[in-house]
């Protein structure tokens, strides 16, 4: 016997355009019901992330865990916090999937070229994000620094001032691998958590100013005592 082929009729075509669309909907569905979790966990855990930062009190942890934190949200190349100084920046803290990086952290080792980047006064001088498509073709970058980003393999940037109180506490600067790293939601993301990292700062330079005037505080009592004795031998 021959093998007879099914011939579909125009009812198994309407029946397959029935069940495609439905299955499109279904599909569609299930990526914005992810969009929203994936929403709701990332609200969470910077919920999270923000009240650790506010039961923190040493500024070297501080900026280790918002670095840290970043790249763990964000999931880029690298990330390093640093603070501006009258010429450039001075690197705080790093974390990324490369180990160098973080063992370069505050070394001769750790880029220059990195600090010394146009972007990041941008983000500084106008206390706003930055955003990098691609360093390759920033006219404004720097030809060492375009070079540097060859090396290391990254190509998109984004660069967030840290604020307290419209003071500009510091910058939070993220790359990534690929051209467009950063999405409209990344940089939200980024935001957020410097927002927090930026009053966690200033507490801590706060309570470290307290600090220090309670010790100055103790020395002066303490000098005090040592004279009222001198006085009574």
């Amino acid at each position: 016997d021959k093998e007879q082929r099914y011939q579909f009729t125009n009812d198994d075509v309407v029946l397959c355009q029935i069940l495609s669309n439905q299955a499109a909907v279904a599909i569609e569905n299930a990526r914005l019901y992810q969009e929203v979790e994936d929403g709701r966990l990332h609200a969470e855990a910077i919920q999270v992330i923000g009240r650790d930062l506010a039961s923190e009190l040493d500024y070297q942890r501080i900026v280790r865990n918002v670095a840290d934190f970043a790249h763990r949200l964000v999931d880029v190349n690298f990330v390093f916090v640093a603070v501006p100084e009258e010429e450039g920046f001075q690197l705080v803290a790093v974390a990324g999937h490369d180990e160098s990086y973080t063992t370069a952290t505050g070394s001769t080792d750790f880029p220059s070229s990195l600090l010394a980047q146009e972007p990041l006064e941008r983000a500084v001088r106008g206390k706003t994000p930055v955003v990098v498509a691609d360093v390759r073709r920033e006219d404004l970058t720097l030809d060492l620094w375009r070079a540097e980003a060859a090396v290391l393999g990254v190509v998109g940037m984004a660069a967030v001032p840290l604020l307290s109180h419209d003071r500009v506490v510091g910058v939070l600067a993220a790359y990534g691998r690929k051209p467009n790293s950063f999405e409209p939601d990344n940089v939200a993301t980024l935001m957020a958590l410097a927002s927090q990292a930026a009053v966690a700062i200033q507490n801590a330079q706060l309570f470290a100013e307290l600090e220090a005037q309670r010790e100055a505080l103790r020395q002066v009592s303490l000098r005090l005592v040592n004279a009222q004795e001198e006085e009574r031998r």
